[in-house]
């Protein structure tokens, strides 16, 4: 019988039902191939062996949820106890299934994560950009703009930058072109300035972290 293998992972289910053989079925699909997928994608090991305990798990803490629900609805019919297992059905698979995408987000391979990222004009000339903690590329949505073509002179914009912990590179570039005109990798706080022609235009700024970057904050003043 399919079930008795089967509940070994997922639990004893309600009833011994068609319905159910192929319920338990699809979580197995999708616990093996979603699990064989990942593997392909080269997602650390640790994320592996997490999916391979959590998702048994979640639909164990489903069915014992379901079980209540079920034994509640054939006894009493609609009750509160009902309605809040439903409830706690929904809000279980939500914390699980959002600290999984997390994780996956934040391990992803080539992937990006920001976490409490925050852009802002702190007075009439000075933008500031922060995040907890950054992995990959963040463009923002912070410019510079230049009115003038003047391609000999310098534009000078001072521009302090805080890093609590690795490194990262802002970067100054043309949208329209995606050349980067101003580039810097800040490993330590520093406070200095942005120099670059004066080709007319508007120049955003970017951030970009190769391994997790913690705690950095760019702020540049347009005086």
């Amino acid at each position: 019988n399919i079930l008795r293998h089967l509940k070994v992972l997922f639990g004893k289910p309600l009833i011994d039902h068609k319905v159910y053989i192929f319920i338990y079925c699809f979580l197995l699909l999708v616990y093996v191939g979603l699990g064989a997928l990942l593997g392909a994608a080269s997602f650390p090991w640790h994320f592996l062996l997490a999916w391979a305990i959590l998702f048994p798990i979640i639909i164990r803490a489903d069915h014992a949820i379901v079980k209540k629900i079920y034994h509640s609805w054939v006894n009493r019919g609609v009750n509160v106890k009902m309605i809040g297992g439903a409830l706690g059905a929904i809000v279980v698979n939500l914390i699980a299934f959002v600290a999984l995408i997390l994780y996956a987000s934040y391990y992803s391979p080539n992937g990006s994560f920001v976490f409490n990222y925050k852009q802002s004009q702190i007075n009439e000339h000075t933008y500031e950009v922060s995040a907890s903690m950054l992995r990959g590329k963040r463009d923002t949505d912070l410019y510079i703009g230049i009115p003038v073509q003047e391609p000999s002179i310098l534009v000078n914009v001072p521009y302090e930058a805080l890093i609590g912990e690795g490194a990262f590179t802002v970067e100054l570039y043309n949208k329209k072109s995606d050349d980067v005109v101003w580039s810097k990798e800040i490993t330590d706080n520093v406070s200095s300035t942005m120099e670059f022609p004066a080709v007319e235009g508007k120049y955003w700024i970017r951030l970009i972290a190769e391994e997790s970057a913690k705690d950095i904050t760019f702020r540049f003043s347009l005086e």
